[in-house]
């Protein structure tokens, strides 16, 4: 699979079926042993019922780019 960097500004696929996009606002470090986190908002309404503009935190490396590869 192709490897993207997540950047701040950027919208990405998120992860697991039915996909939704998400606007990555702030990259969070991680901590306790966990990996970084995208914190961000949904840029239109997602599948799963997030409606647009609703924030939310998915992990870096679970994030997807919109050309299908994961980070």
């Amino acid at each position: 699979m192709k490897k993207t960097t997540i950047e701040v500004g950027m919208i990405y696929r998120t992860p697991w079926d039915p996909e939704g996009l998400f606007l990555v606002k702030e990259i969070e470090p991680g901590t306790r042993g966990f990996r970084p986190l995208a914190f961000g908002a949904h840029v239109v309404d997602h599948p799963s019922g997030y409606c647009s503009g609703t924030d939310g935190r998915y992990f870096v490396h679970e994030l997807r780019s919109l050309e299908g590869g994961n980070q």
